[in-house]
């Protein structure tokens, strides 16, 4: 056992700095605190593994212990004054570039290149593979993994090719499936990268999955054997999640101890107003009220002024009454308390990007897809149907309605007959029903059973299904020359595809249709 007496710092209510003294064992994985005053009670609550051995069965001792790791050990060294946010405060280092960069790339090429751990967190499209295709290439670093999904990575091979990696770099290329299982069977023999890129991040934000702490794993093993020469990137391509809590997993991965609070739920506690709900039999969790994201939200119930339990109200005569206290937007203070180890870009901040393109693709119809067209628009009865059945031609198929057996009769129910209503004076005056018709002249009507009508009496109908027959379209070859032409750049998008149709079918689609 290693006993350490230190001083931690910390601020009064009028803003002075005191120093406490503190004693620290550390001893089988563990950082027991043997003396602690009790203004760090809440400091050390937030790290990571925390307990208090007064509930610890043959553990007597009135003291807390939390996991002696990197995040801890990260924490307690700004408690002690000291500055473990110094390499990522430093000023960022620019850099030449060989490759065709745009101004925002350079930007974040720089910021790895400078800080070597942290989330590249850009909208896709703004060109990340190449920022990090120039961060592997510059760094120095020869063996790197690259992670990403499955169906991400035949496109990562593809961007390789394309910019001619540098041969001198060994990149392994793992999907996440490989990356957990290669993670499960390593042993202390088999050598790890130096630098890794976990492509598309926020398949990580889950703290528990078995993926996530295989990151983890990896993360931790680079920083232990290489320090600040090592490099663990993630690139997500969603710069404001919808939960602000899918933040902690990935900064976690990327340095350990970056968030002050030491758990996924911690974190959660401080961006979030939490109320307690039952459930079940008794039971009680917390419920998300809203986030912390709006200074006017009140500070104990998370609701607006003038929507809360501030004052009296005749309707709610029960609501327990408190004082409108303005909170603190932590959301917004979080994107401050992760610079330095996260650098967000937005298209719409990316102003050297070139502007979408758009282009009609017309597609001329065979004489035989012109024939039948022709001969559909003639035979409609309707001008709705003919123009149903010409878009189901232009996009290369058409409905058919065939035989498929017998079924029993759903007009007469199977027995052949059906009832009918008729006027005594006038026979050939019918009715089917009598639902809708005045009580008076129901009164005067009289009703027999006769032959179903649509079954004629066999007490069965032909079963019909509808399939779809393909017919040849000029759509299908002019989107496999797109492909062709977008394999590269994996980006093609035929938004205007079922508007713009076969010009030749849209001359007649309203014009030849008979009424």
């Amino acid at each position: 056992m290693k006993i350490v007496e230190s001083k931690w710092y910390t601020h009064t209510a009028k803003g002075r700095r005191i120093a406490k003294d503190v004693k620290m064992a550390f001893a089988k994985g563990r950082i027991e605190f043997l003396v602690s005053p009790f203004e760090f009670k809440d400091e050390i609550k937030a790290m990571k593994g925390s307990r208090w051995h007064g509930y610890i069965e043959d553990d007597n001792r009135k003291i807390w212990s939390v996991e002696d790791c990197f995040r801890n050990r990260f924490q307690i060294q700004y408690l002690c004054g000291e500055d473990p946010y110094e390499w990522f405060d430093q000023e960022v280092k620019h850099h030449e570039y060989t490759r065709p960069l745009r101004a925002h790339q350079r930007e974040m090429g720089d910021h790895f290149l400078t800080y070597h751990y942290g989330i590249m967190a850009a909208e896709m499209g703004v060109g990340k593979t190449l920022v990090a295709i120039s961060v592997m290439e510059m760094s120095g670093v020869k063996n790197w993994w690259f992670v990403a999904p499955k169906k991400v990575c035949e496109a990562i091979k593809r961007e390789f090719k394309k910019w001619k990696l540098d041969p001198s770099v060994n990149v392994e290329l793992l999907t996440y499936e490989a990356f957990t299982r290669r993670m499960d069977e390593w042993t202390k023999d088999q050598p790890l990268p130096q630098g890794v890129v976990f492509d598309e991040s926020s398949r990580l934000k889950t703290d528990g999955s078995h993926r996530t702490k295989a990151a983890q794993f990896l993360a931790d093993k680079i920083r232990e054997r290489h320090g600040y020469e090592g490099y663990v990137i993630l690139m997500s391509g969603t710069p404001s999640p919808k939960s602000p809590v899918d933040w902690w997993s990935q900064a976690e991965i990327a340095w350990p101890g970056f968030l002050r609070e030491g758990s996924e739920r911690a974190f959660k506690h401080r961006l979030a107003f939490l109320a307690d709900r039952e459930f079940g039999a008794g039971g009680v969790h917390k419920e998300l009220v809203s986030w912390r994201d709006d200074e006017r939200k009140c500070h104990v119930c998370g609701l607006y002024e003038n929507e809360g339990p501030h004052e009296y109200n005749l309707d709610e005569p029960d609501a327990q009454l408190h004082k409108y206290k303005p909170s603190v937007n932590e959301v917004a203070l979080m994107y401050e308390r992760l610079k330095g180890l996260v650098i967000i870009k937005h298209k719409k901040d990316c102003l050297e990007l070139p502007d979408k393109q758009y282009r009609v693709v017309r597609c001329t119809p065979s004489p035989a897809t012109l024939r039948v067209a022709q001969a559909i628009a003639a035979a409609s009865p309707t001008a709705v149907q003919g123009a149903t059945l010409l878009r189901e031609l232009s996009d290369g198929f058409m409905y058919r309605e065939e035989k498929d057996g017998m079924t029993k009769c759903p007009t007469c129910n199977a027995t052949g007959e059906v009832e009918e209503w008729y006027d005594p004076s006038d026979e050939d005056r019918t009715y089917g029903a009598i639902d809708f018709l005045d009580p008076e002249l129901v009164a005067w009507l009289e009703k027999h059973n006769v032959i179903c009508p649509r079954c004629e009496g066999t007490k069965e109908v032909p079963k019909m299904v509808r399939v779809a027959r393909e017919v040849p379209c000029p759509k299908e070859d002019a989107l496999k020359e797109l492909l062709e032409e977008n394999e590269e750049h994996e980006r093609a998008s035929p938004v205007r595809g079922r508007e713009e149709g076969t010009k030749a079918l849209q001359d007649f689609r309203l014009t030849q249709v008979k009424p």
